[in-house]
């Protein structure tokens, strides 16, 4: 039965999220706690799958259009892979909202999401190379990039807007992974680099280059331009 989550399932998706993504413990047990204060996590107990419902907003020019949801964390345990269970779990989770949005990472996944109704592509601002050096302790003021971000947002044609408290999560994300900021970047040290997303647009409309989300629209929305969308900071 696939059910929403609670905190005494929190074993069983550490565990579930640890063996799909093969992440360290420490960092399965940081995300799943923030998925369910911030999220909806459905759970499907029989199939070991589970997926995150974080609340998202499309607006346009500083107008609010629509409320939906990003799909985070679609993962079954090795176990039970292969049997269909990530797919009636995702199935289940796509009744309601007048959109969802996620970003496959792979071309096997981008073909996977497009069979199940995500045929929408959504700009992703792509990870820029930059050499900076990374800061000791940051004193970071959350409130004051958040309204930098929201500001920035109501001068774009059609943005994915996150929550404070979701902005705040992919700050902690980023510390989390030994990264720092320095805006327009969320920064991640990567061996002999740095790996920077971009969370504000670009002086120079031609800086960024783009990655591909994508967009399921159970509501018609005849009006939404790919070119011009954005969404930045997509959790991954």
């Amino acid at each position: 039965m696939i059910r929403k989550a609670t905190e005494q399932d929190k074993s069983a998706l550490r565990e579930i999220w640890g063996a799909a993504f093969n992440d360290q413990a420490s960092y399965a047990d940081f995300i799943i706690d923030h998925c369910l204060k911030l999220g909806t996590v459905l759970y499907y107990d029989e199939g070991s799958s589970c997926l995150t419902l974080f609340p998202l907003t499309l607006q346009h020019k500083g107008t609010i259009l629509m409320q939906g949801f990003y799909i985070y964390g679609l993962a079954t345990h090795p176990g039970q892979q292969g049997k269909g269970f990530g797919s009636r779990l995702l199935a289940y989770a796509l009744e309601d909202a007048p959109f969802y949005l996620l970003y496959p990472a792979t071309p096997e996944l981008q073909r996977f999401y497009h069979k199940r109704g995500f045929t929408t592509p959504v700009r992703i601002p792509d990870a820029v190379s930059r050499k900076l050096t990374v800061p000791g302790v940051q004193d970071i003021h959350s409130k004051l990039l958040y309204r930098q971000y929201l500001e920035n947002a109501g001068n774009q044609d059609f943005v994915f807007l996150w929550s404070a408290p979701l902005f705040d999560f992919a700050i902690g994300e980023c510390f989390f992974r030994k990264g720092f900021i320095s805006p327009p970047f969320f920064c991640y040290p990567e061996e002999d680099q740095v790996l920077c997303k971009p969370f504000l647009s670009a002086a120079n409309s031609g800086e960024y280059s783009y990655l591909h989300g994508r967009a399921k629209f159970n509501v018609p929305f005849p009006g939404f331009d790919t070119e011009k969308s954005t969404f930045y900071l997509p959790l991954d």
